[in-house]
């Protein structure tokens, strides 16, 4: 039936509406396009291209390592220690000699630490020189300013985002990472909608995709706080051959144990999770997450957390990971569309902040 209809359509382009020949000279241009139809319509769909369908390489990991020692620093940064013109870097630099006297080759950092910054700057060209002179990758997220555009305390929308820089063991930013889901609505019930006039993350540069990064060790892929609330945020890097997650979190709760967990073991990874000592819960978890290797589920307690972690034997598994090879990703594509799954309650009425603040919901 759609050929016949396409044969009519074809038909009218060379004739009026009513079958009369049209005036003027015959539409090759159309007629073209209209029979190339037809040869689409004629091919079986199992013998038409599929971009969904064809294989995508992963590059080879540009350096690589049997382990990795990894450190995590679940810590929070005084007000009284920045005095006398201090800054940032100097309440990381304890913790960074505490890493590399346990001789890690990387540490992480909780969001928000770095505080604003321009890339580079001065404050971000210590860091780089701090990272080199200890020997050790470091990982800290912070509050990057576009270029362009001033620092202020209370910045324009679009002029800045949410950051986690990663700075490699001689001294490079060797990439980074933008928050890609703003958290929002802390004054409903549901964290959503946000509240009025809620600016924060609300205004901040989201990130588009996950920050893949290699290092000296293997490839690492990184998520901040929100982020990890879309389990999308975990599968992508991994396909894109991320090794090791890094979670970075700052928030007054605990980063959920079953969420590092369930990471580990779908995606074939190890994952280590940060947050500051406000709250709780930075944890290092070896594939496939039977159990965090260390973890400070204490809230309020600063600590640091170090671990080995076999990448030699997650090679071993990775390459042959059934979940890996047995994916259908010509399934998933009502993953992709933008689903509204609230609309299967009429009857509901949403959550809505009142003029006067939030309230229950109403009509």
């Amino acid at each position: 039936m759609r050929t016949i209809s396409l044969l009519r359509t074809v038909s009218l382009s060379w004739h009026g509406d009513r079958g009369e020949p049209k005036r003027g000279c015959f539409d090759w241009g159309r007629a073209c396009v209209l029979a190339c139809g037809l040869v689409c319509l004629a091919t079986p769909l199992s013998a038409q291209p599929s971009t969904q369908r064809l294989p995508r390489p992963v590059p080879p990991l540009a350096r690589s390592a049997d382990s990795v020692r990894v450190a995590v620093a679940q810590m929070k940064i005084s007000p009284e220690f920045l005095r006398d013109g201090k800054d940032t870097v100097d309440a990381l630099l304890p913790w960074i000699d505490q890493a590399a006297e346990a001789q890690a080759d990387l540490i992480v950092f909780p969001e928000y630490l770095l505080g604003p910054f321009h890339l580079p700057d001065e404050k971000t060209d210590k860091l780089c020189d701090e990272a080199k002179r200890r020997d050790l990758s470091v990982i800290v997220g912070g509050w990057e300013y576009l270029q362009g555009t001033a620092i202020e305390q209370s910045p324009e929308p679009g002029t800045y985002a949410n950051t986690v820089l990663v700075i490699d063991r001689e001294g490079n930013v060797a990439g980074k990472h933008r928050k890609m889901h703003a958290a929002i609505g802390s004054q409903s019930p549901y964290c959503w909608p946000a509240d009025p006039g809620e600016r924060g993350e609300n205004t901040m540069v989201l990130g588009e995709e996950n920050g893949v990064i290699d290092l000296d060790f293997g490839r690492i892929g990184l998520l901040t706080c929100y982020d990890g609330y879309f389990f999308e945020s975990f599968q992508m890097p991994s396909l894109r051959g991320a090794e090791i997650l890094v979670w970075v979190n700052s928030r007054g709760g605990m980063v959920e144990p079953h969420l590092i967990q369930a990471a580990s073991f779908v995606t074939c990874t190890h994952v280590v999770a940060s947050n500051q000592s406000v709250g709780c819960g930075s944890a290092i978890c070896s594939y496939p997450g039977w159990r965090l290797d260390k973890s400070a589920p204490e809230p309020g307690s600063e600590a640091l957390l170090v671990s080995d972690l076999d990448l030699k034997e997650l090679r071993q598994q990775r390459l042959n990971h059934r979940m890996h090879h047995q994916r259908r990703p010509q399934i998933y594509q009502p993953m992709v569309q933008a689903w509204q799954p609230w609309t299967a309650y009429p009857e509901l009425v949403p959550f809505r902040h009142a003029p006067e603040g939030p309230t229950d919901a109403v009509e």
